[in-house]
């Protein structure tokens, strides 16, 4: 049975033509844009590599725009590594990263449904001019885009988070109060189902009195009178 031993790690020299290649070969089915080597050492920093027992089998890059804004670029895995989970595993170190930067992540994608099972939302490119007007303005495909632009937003996180908390805990007192108040319904219930075998009982008294008093006013009849005899 054959073993991996994936591991994520930031991009060194030595990785260049390995990642080359592997945009190359997504290029040639126009899934992604290729980058070419010397692009790809400009860049050097800004790219992770996913490793299986040393070989570079996926990469990432992380544009950096500045003012806690990245875009999410240059995401394949390996044509023989496909299936495995491995581009939502790398896709999950990005987001950790500008997460603990308290940043927002943005890119442009063909596959959306992929990224909203990474938690991405689908949002107007026009919220990231920084975008538009470094790369959309001189992409050919400018006037005619079949990408669709998803983000995550982790700015003010930590407030969002104590946010939320305080709403679970609304809900959790609403329902402990919810719970109360069926007991207290159901308690109510059983009153008005006692109250309701009072009254059947009253009524059940009543009409047995009344036969009572119809069986003594039968037995108070005053006889029949009888006329006089003629003589």
């Amino acid at each position: 049975m054959t073993s991996f031993q994936y591991s994520i790690r930031k991009m060194t020299l030595q990785d260049v033509s390995e990642v080359s290649e592997i945009l190359r070969h997504y290029a040639k089915l126009a899934v992604l844009l290729w980058r070419n080597e010397e692009d790809i050492i400009e860049h050097l920093e800004s790219f992770w590599v996913l490793t299986d027992t040393g070989r570079v089998v996926g990469c990432i890059a992380l544009q950096d725009y500045g003012y806690g804004l990245y875009e999410l670029r240059s995401l394949a895995i390996h044509k023989d590594y496909q299936g495995k989970g491995l581009g939502k595993r790398i896709v999950e170190h990005a987001k950790d990263y500008v997460k603990g930067l308290s940043g927002e992540l943005f890119a442009l994608t063909r596959k959306v449904d992929f990224f909203k099972k990474c938690g991405f939302l689908v949002v107007d490119r026009e919220k990231f001019p920084q975008k538009v007007w470094k790369d959309c303005q001189l992409c050919p495909k400018k006037d005619c885009c079949d990408e669709t632009t998803v983000a995550l937003d982790y700015r003010n996180t930590s407030q969002n988070e104590v946010r939320i908390e305080e709403l679970e805990d609304e809900v959790a007192d609403l329902q402990v109060k919810l719970s109360f108040q069926d007991e207290e319904i159901q308690t109510l219930n059983k009153e008005l189902y006692c109250q309701q075998q009072e009254v059947a009982q009253l009524k059940l008294q009543v009409d047995k009195l009344k036969d009572q008093f119809k069986t003594l006013s039968l037995s108070f009849k005053e006889p029949d009178q009888k006329p006089p005899p003629h003589y």
